[in-house]
């Protein structure tokens, strides 16, 4: 029984689902003609000939609108038409899918690869990534997201990226390339590439955990901004801290240094000077916003 009339599902026993296509190339639920599919050899992942690794024992559920297409010849489940796939609690939804399969020798099949196209959304929990495409693989539980839109939001955080989303899915790891930016609260971070790390708080949401970012990255407070080559930033503490060519600025005021540590919580901020006489520099313009809270560290005293 259908929920929809218009909505055609195939459920997928992905751990011993038997071929029972054997005597035909390829099946449709529908009448209508196979859609036009083109995925590039470059993304199909060499995953296909390993053996399962971190795969869910969960079945797969595929539905769409229009049509589901079983392609015996090309071991492919193509799904067109507002097209969902659900796994445990993970769901992927798209205008088009098409579920890439492996058979063992005794005729199981096993789907390792999930590729969404058009407006994709992938949901885990209370995280929701978007993007134009995706290719989800289920061994190691990753998805790639490209894009020029890209967006992960979770319940205290969310994360923009311009070129793709590397998501590790039940990790809860995202490595996101193309001008990222990440804000939570009132504090952003932005960079190249950002690698965000997430985890479980006590009421189960996953939250932000820490960040490490790489290439022109930027930290923006209410009060201030801190530039530098590399960042990293630690939820649990509010401590960031940033190496290789650092730049604070308040106001019209500025230093300069090699390396920086922040506290967002109280908004101290902590320049280290480099070079042979291991300086930092500063630029201040009288009325403007002072430098009350950075400071210098002491030297160390033996």
């Amino acid at each position: 029984m259908l929920n929809r009339l218009s909505v055609i599902t195939l459920v997928l026993i992905v751990i011993s689902s038997t071929n029972v296509l054997a005597d035909n190339e390829s099946a449709m639920v529908t009448p209508e003609s196979k859609p036009d599919i083109e995925i590039s050899k470059s993304e199909i992942n060499e995953t296909a000939s390993k053996e399962p690794e971190t795969n869910d024992a969960n079945p797969i559920e595929i539905s769409a609108d229009n049509s589901l297409e079983w392609d015996r010849e090309n071991k492919q489940y193509i799904a067109d038409g507002n097209a969902i796939a659900k796994q445990g609690i993970s769901q992927i939804f798209a205008s088009k899918l098409v579920a890439d399969y492996r058979e063992d020798e005794n005729g199981k099949t096993e789907i390792w690869q999930l590729t969404a196209f058009d407006g994709v959304t992938i949901n885990h929990q209370d995280s929701v990534a978007t993007g134009q495409k995706a290719i989800y693989l289920l061994d190691e539980g990753k998805a790639v997201l490209i894009g020029d839109n890209l967006k992960l939001e979770s319940p205290e955080q969310y994360v923009t990226a311009k070129e793709s989303f590397t998501y590790w899915i039940q990790k809860g790891h995202l490595n996101a390339k193309g001008n990222v930016f990440i804000r939570q609260e009132k504090n952003t971070l932005e960079a190249e590439q950002i690698d965000v790390y997430f985890t479980e708080n006590d009421e189960g949401k996953r939250v932000l955990e820490h960040a490490d970012a790489t290439g022109n990255v930027v930290i923006i407070t209410l009060k201030e901004m801190i530039s530098g080559d590399k960042g990293s930033y630690i939820a649990k503490t509010q401590m960031a801290e940033l190496n290789g060519n650092v730049r604070i600025k308040r106001g019209q005021n500025i230093l300069t240094g090699t390396r920086a540590t922040v506290d967002l919580t109280t908004n101290v901020s902590k320049l280290y000077g480099g070079g042979s006489d291991g300086r930092v520099k500063g630029v201040f313009y009288p009325g403007s916003d002072g430098f009350q809270n950075i400071t210098k560290p002491k030297e160390k005293t033996n």
